[in-house]
């Protein structure tokens, strides 16, 4: 229907593949078109997951779709007939790219703060006002180590593969003893000193096999929570302590709070975090992109016997079919100029 010769930018979807597929239909209720729509994403996630292994190279109509495309239907208003140029087709489908983003809220940037060299954050307390400082000098990591590499690339492209490392960056001091408190009382659901540790994790608050990680075992599925709703519920029967890594996490009416709910502690450290990125749009992990299985934040009660090791939180390369992958596709971490996983672990303990 509307064809340009080269992906069209966004500004507003940085790495974003901008490649648009448009329909138009004729006639069809909104519910229809849904199904329309659904079917057809269908489609194309069959063909993206094929391999050229699945063709016969002999057959030239065989045309393996090696990247993501976004799907989208036209406004009758949209379809006129009128005739535009190329440019004006470029800003149009620009447009398409951006309010799908918007509309799935897949580059929502938290708080961030000016560039100074002492940095003053006001934080509402009990309505009182109170003047938090934070130096520059505290943004500058302790330890910057790098822990593993490897040549990687593009997974449907010939190009040269590339070195890449993964990098862990300590801060010893970015979080205050105050901030530390507040940020635990959030976690808590209360004030954190009412509560014995030696008594364990509260049971109204924590259960035993609540913190879901994701395996990083190549002979496992990435993403196993991410089945249809159907599936979930008869599989959460079956789910036993030895497979949910038997950690203490929160309650789904504790992650609910900690994560939408307005906490100032939260905000507070949301807005450092985009301090130490002054260049870039940080955001929390937008929903879309794991399903709403997966919160962008949560906790966890380390007891005594409980064994930690790093591991892949989520990896762009293998995340499932769904609107973040119609924009951005599926490539590597840390590639140039695409959108970034990155895990923050911030330690409360007292200690």
């Amino acid at each position: 229907l509307i064809s340009v010769k080269e992906s069209v930018a966004t500004p507003a979807a940085v790495g974003a593949l901008g490649r648009v597929l448009l329909f138009k239909a004729i006639d069809i209720s909104d519910e229809e078109s849904e199904d329309l729509e659904s079917g057809i994403c269908e489609q194309v996630d069959m063909l993206l997951l094929s391999t050229i292994e699945d063709v016969d190279e002999d057959d030239d109509d065989n045309i393996i779709l090696q990247d993501a495309v976004l799907i989208y239907f036209l406004t009758d208003e949209e379809s006129s007939g009128t005739s535009y140029d190329a440019e004006y087709y470029h800003r149009y489908l620009s447009s398409v790219v951006a309010r799908h983003v918007c509309e799935y809220g897949m580059a929502s940037p938290i708080i961030q703060t000016t560039k100074s060299e002492t940095t003053t954050k006001v934080v509402n307390t009990n309505k009182q006002q109170q003047e938090h400082k934070i130096d520059n000098a505290m943004l500058v990591p302790s330890i910057h180590v790098e822990l593993d590499g490897g040549h990687v690339s593009y997974p449907t492209t010939n190009t040269t593969s590339y070195w890449d490392t993964s990098s862990l960056l300590v801060f010893d001091k970015l979080v205050d003893q105050d901030l530390r408190k507040r940020l635990l009382d959030v976690v808590v659901g209360g004030d954190s000193e009412q509560w014995d540790v030696c008594d364990g994790p509260n049971p109204n608050r924590w259960v035993r096999g609540g913190l879901l990680d994701v395996p990083d075992d190549p002979d496992t599925d990435m993403y196993p929570l991410l089945e249809s709703e159907e599936d979930e519920e008869s599989d959460n029967a079956e789910i036993t302590e030895k497979n949910m890594g038997g950690g203490w996490g929160l309650t789904d009416e504790a992650l609910e709070e900690i994560c939408f709910e307005h906490h100032d502690a939260v905000k507070e450290m949301e807005s450092i975090l985009s301090d130490l990125f002054p260049d870039f749009v940080v955001s929390r992990l937008p929903e879309i992109v794991l399903g709403c299985s997966i919160t962008p934040m949560t906790a966890n009660a380390p007891t005594a016997g409980d064994v930690f090791d790093y591991h892949i939180d989520a990896d762009p390369n293998s995340t499932p079919s769904s609107p973040w992958t119609d924009v951005y596709g599926r490539y590597p971490n840390r590639a140039a100029g695409k959108p970034r996983f990155m895990s923050c672990l911030i330690y409360l303990n007292d200690e």
